[in-house]
């Protein structure tokens, strides 16, 4: 939850992928087509799946897996209380949703009350099982017949094209000679074709392409039955959705004498799945680029010294020995890993909640020094800031990490609270088009709900014995 690189005499490097996603919806292979369901027989459904098992073709399964009791950076994942985690047991997970504050904690639960059900890609259970997880129990699979590995890979060179020319050469590319080699790695790495002449940043032009290589993949998941919304300025069209028994009307509104907003949603019974809706395609690309994470993350924490501090869905934050290389390698291409803050050199990590951390930097130029706080669903504006800052972030931080247990007192949930007013917070009112200032009240808690606070303020596993 903390670190202060300078003390341990380490360094800290913050790095994340360029174009995550991108990148693996480009360079992996899809199943299309549709599948062979395979229901095991219950007198078959006992397995012993271990690190000799191999998969010889990609499926996705339906198990009951076993997590290693002592894993660095455990592979697969599961949702318990909206909460998704990366367990090594099912109960502790259950008994501890609040997460807690335990110095010496210890798994103590046998192996079918660490264990659960688990649907995943065959790619995701073999790294699982090559780390040391067992899958004890079979139930059903669907198997692919046909994959294609060149499903996205023109979109994405073609919108990639389009956010480089907008973005520019990379930092560290500088010189004809290095130009033309990075513009020739692109053609022969990813078939994006790049034209010298257009390298004019274009920060529209990069947020728009930016845009469409982020959001194909994720709409074909789209969730089907979402609100609806219309403008109704007939009675007679008004009665015709009144009598619509397939829909349930959720608000009517007036926006004008002789116009109105109608807002409903489908009927669960009367859901039709959209055109592009295709959950195997998204559930790939998650399962894929997770892959590319662990890889990653698995290489730091081999690495000796080395300490994950923190990671999100496309970075990861550790510290290695300052008398020791970065573990892991950057680069400027798609998929490459990038530095972030690298002007800079992080001095001290603070850690609060899934997306709520404080780093504080010395510029490598001229040794000024600036923190940068993230806290999620907090606007950090000026007023907002003069009472949310980086001391008073650390300050709650370490209180709350050096309390008592959760489960215990409720009252312990309250310590490290920091009180947050806005007096000019924007509202938009959009059914009458209104922008308006308010006074917004909001409360900052750190709170640890992924794991247990054990001793020198690190964050262990659930499971972990």
């Amino acid at each position: 939850m903390y670190f202060d690189a300078d003390s341990e005499q380490h360094k800290i490097a913050y790095l994340d992928f360029n174009s995550l996603y991108p990148s693996t919806i480009a360079t992996t292979s899809f199943p299309v087509g549709h599948p062979k369901i395979y229901v095991v027989p219950l007198a078959e459904q006992k397995v012993n799946w271990n690190r000799e098992s191999k998969f010889h073709s990609k499926e996705i399964l339906k198990v009951f897996l076993i997590p290693p009791s002592q894993l660095d950076v455990p592979v697969i994942p599961v949702k318990f209380d909206e909460r998704l985690l990366f367990p090594l047991c099912r109960k502790c997970s259950l008994t501890y949703p609040n997460g807690a504050n335990i110095k010496d904690y210890r798994c103590t639960h046998n192996d079918d009350e660490r264990g659960w059900v688990s649907t995943c890609t065959s790619i995701e259970l073999e790294e699982a099982l090559n780390v040391g997880y067992k899958v004890t129990r079979f139930y059903r699979a669907l198997h692919y017949e046909k994959w294609d590995e060149n499903l996205f890979k023109n979109y994405v060179a073609e919108f990639m094209a389009m956010k480089i020319h907008a973005s520019g050469f990379p930092e560290g590319i500088e010189g004809i000679e290095s130009e033309e080699r990075f513009i020739n790695e692109c053609k022969e790495k990813f078939g994006i074709e790049l034209d010298r002449e257009k390298m004019v940043p274009d920060q529209a032009m990069r947020y728009i392409s930016k845009l469409m290589l982020n959001s194909l993949w994720g709409r074909f998941s789209l969730r089907n039955g979402q609100s609806r919304s219309v403008v109704i300025d007939s009675p007679a069209e008004l009665i015709e959705y009144d009598k619509n028994n397939s829909i349930e009307i959720q608000s009517i509104d007036n926006l004008t004498e002789e116009t109105i907003l109608l807002t409903y949603k489908q009927k669960e019974e009367f859901i039709i799945e959209h055109d592009t809706s295709n959950m195997v395609i998204s559930l790939w690309t998650t399962s894929a680029a997770r892959i590319k994470l662990l890889k990653a993350m698995q290489k730091v924490a081999e690495s000796p010294g080395c300490n994950i501090l923190y990671g999100d869905t496309d970075s990861i934050l550790f510290s290695h020995p300052k008398n020791m290389e970065c573990p892991l390698q950057t680069g400027p291409h798609l998929g490459d890993l990038a530095r972030e803050y690298a002007g800079s050199e992080i001095k001290e990590y603070v850690g609060g909640a899934c997306k709520a951390y404080a780093l504080r930097m010395e510029s490598k130029k001229n040794a000024k020094v600036s923190s940068v706080l993230k806290v999620r669903g907090i606007t950090l504006t000026a007023d907002v800031c003069k009472i949310l800052h980086f001391d008073s972030f650390k300050e709650s931080v370490l209180h709350y990490a050096n309390g008592g247990n959760d489960n215990e007192d409720d009252d312990d949930l309250d310590r490290g609270t920091i009180m947050i007013e806005n007096p000019n917070f924007i509202r938009r009112n959009v059914k009458d088009g209104t922008v308006y200032s308010t006074k917004m009240r909001k409360i900052f808690r750190p709170i640890i709900q992924k794991g247990i606070i054990s001793n020198n303020l690190k964050i262990v596993h659930f499971g972990q014995k």
